[in-house]
């Protein structure tokens, strides 16, 4: 539909879901405040650097991705108990970087695996070279559509609940570039999850079979790693499948966007929860922060950490 042809201000439109995302939003920003502050200022996140900063810039996001989604839909809201009419152009600019959110949760652990690999086999800083390739590959479609959507470069809008109506650009590509993302989408957590499998093979093989606690330290810390970088995709799966079949049909079903928002919002809560808890002295000090069980002192847990050659800070 050309942009002459939608009216300039619309009541929103929009059922149950918007609710449903609201409503979980405002409880999924919770655990992520709580392991954003817990990162920075609990001791034994120190003896893991480079998952300490992960879990600081992971818990980040998803405060930054609720914050959005919370802002959204609680901009439809206020305008329908208000009866007034939104800016649909601002509203489906909103809607767009409340959707484009996603792909930032996914694409960053990816960075923090390369930068161990670096750090961990290699020895040394990732090349700059190579980090502003991968940041272009991974970056380069999500922005040349961002691109397209807020600057108004030959747009078009297709009608959709919440705004009433779904910008889109038609930019050279635009399209392909959707699908390329979405594709991104799926490949980056496998390449993590490989790389970081083969940063904890090459550890393993380092550590004596004989010290059981070094084995079994390594094994959780690449869960933990390993979490961070895929449950984001798992929790996206449905939303994606969604959004593809919608690219195709430009047509939408209530019932199956609000199994969809079930899936996707509360993995935003439960993503960093499920990486730490898989560290022993992590889950200590949620029982101990929530009064679970009797307090327990986790220095006096056993745990071993990696250094490097200059044993003068954590890499793993």
């Amino acid at each position: 539909m050309n942009k002459s042809q939608v009216p300039e201000f619309s009541y929103p439109i929009f059922g149950i879901s918007v609710y449903q995302i609201f409503i979980t939003n405002c409880f999924t920003i919770l655990p992520n405040i709580y392991f954003f502050y817990k990162s920075i200022t609990y001791q034994l996140f120190n003896k893991r650097k480079i998952f300490k900063y992960m879990t600081i810039v992971m818990s980040f996001e998803y405060i930054f991705a609720c914050s959005t989604h919370l802002i959204y839909n609680g901009y439809l809201l206020i305008y329908h108990y208000t009866n007034s009419k939104i800016h649909v152009p601002t509203c489906s600019k909103l809607s767009g970087f409340n959707l484009n959110i996603k792909h930032y949760l996914v694409v960053t652990p990816f960075y923090f695996s390369i930068f161990r690999f670096y750090k961990i086999l290699l020895n040394k800083n990732p090349h700059i070279t190579v980090s502003v390739i991968i940041m272009f590959i991974t970056l380069g479609p999500i922005t040349y559509i961002m691109i397209g959507q807020f600057f108004d470069i030959n747009t078009y809008y297709l009608p959709k609940s919440g705004c009433g109506y779904e910008i889109f650009s038609g930019l050279p590509f635009y399209e392909q570039s959707l699908y390329l993302n979405m594709s991104i989408v799926f490949i980056v957590p496998f390449l993590s999850l490989i790389i970081n499998y083969q940063i904890y093979k090459t550890v393993i093989k380092k550590t004596s079979k004989l010290n059981a606690t070094r084995l079994a330290e390594h094994k959780s810390l690449f869960y933990g790693v390993t979490v961070q970088s895929m449950f984001p995709l798992f929790c996206q799966i449905p939303a994606i499948i969604f959004i593809f079949a919608f690219a195709k049909t430009r047509s939408s079903v209530n019932e199956i966007e609000i199994i969809v928002h079930i899936f996707y919002y509360f993995g935003h809560g439960l993503c960093i929860f499920f990486s730490v808890v898989m560290i022993k002295e992590f889950r200590i000090m949620i029982l101990n922060d929530f009064k679970i069980r009797k307090y327990i002192n986790p220095l006096q847990s056993i745990s071993f950490f990696m250094y490097n050659k200059n044993n003068d800070r954590t890499i793993l």
